[in-house]
């Protein structure tokens, strides 16, 4: 028995270019979807910024001359980086017997202003009367614990409200 050879069609390589062509499309709008810049997170970040930069303002307008505050750290790190320390401000020193590298208040503003930038989830709190932050959360992985890392300054106490001399 001998078989038909192959009938060709214009319709097979019209099939298989409009097959390519939907694959094309399909491919770029799943691509584009995902490239799309978050309009509602650049808000955030946006609105973040500015109210870092207006309590920042706030802070370096009110802030004593001499103060002292606790900084906790909590995150999934060694001991001596969670261990809660007290940091005294006079003038512009900073004194603290137990950390090597103390969290000032204006590091917190930094840390807060990079967080908004870089990272997936941030909410800053601030103090109501002096405006430094009182709480920044920062979660670089949403959903995982692990990512999560928390900046406390509790037990704020000014020493002296004195006059400060802005003139230099």
């Amino acid at each position: 028995m001998q078989h038909r050879p192959w009938k060709k069609t214009k319709f097979q390589s019209t099939t298989l270019i409009a097959v390519v062509v939907l694959l094309l499309i399909l491919f770029s709008l799943v691509g584009y979807y995902f490239v799309l810049p978050d309009v509602e997170r650049a808000g955030q970040v946006e609105q973040l910024q500015a109210d870092i930069v207006q309590q920042r303002e706030r802070w370096n307008m009110s802030k004593p001359v001499a103060y002292r505050y606790v900084v906790q750290r909590e995150c999934y790190c060694p001991d001596e980086v969670t261990a809660p320390y007290t940091v005294t401000v006079a003038g512009e020193l900073a004194t603290d017997a137990t950390a090597l590298n103390a969290i000032r208040i204006d590091d917190l503003f930094v840390i807060a202003s990079n967080a908004a930038s870089t990272s997936s989830q941030v909410d800053v709190q601030f103090d109501a009367r002096f405006g430094y932050p009182t709480r920044i959360t920062i979660d670089d992985l949403e959903g995982t614990r692990a990512s999560v890392e928390v900046y406390r300054v509790r037990d704020f106490e000014v020493i002296d409200y004195g006059r400060r001399d802005d003139t230099g």
